[in-house]
């Protein structure tokens, strides 16, 4: 049906303008703007939720790689080095 390439056309590039999109219709972006906030805010155990949850939906992006990073700086804060 010709309405469908139009359809999947317009996803495609909604995609690669925003990002992955997650269950909830979130962005990575949304989801590191998240994640960095609960940080700012020394919200630990928030924060490593957050982190957490980033790295299982986007593994492989950019954001996860910074992720990575901050999720161990929360550890850090909790005296927790697991």
């Amino acid at each position: 049906m010709p309405g469908y390439s139009k359809i999947l056309r317009s996803l495609l590039i909604a995609g690669l303008l925003f990002g992955s999109v997650n269950a909830y219709g979130q962005t990575v972006v949304e989801d590191n703007r998240l994640a960095a906030g609960h940080y700012s805010r020394q919200e630990w155990p928030e924060s490593i939720e957050a982190f957490r949850q980033l790295l299982a939906q986007y593994p492989g992006t950019l954001e996860a790689s910074v992720a990575h990073f901050y999720l161990g700086e929360a550890f850090m804060q909790t005296d927790d080095f697991r």
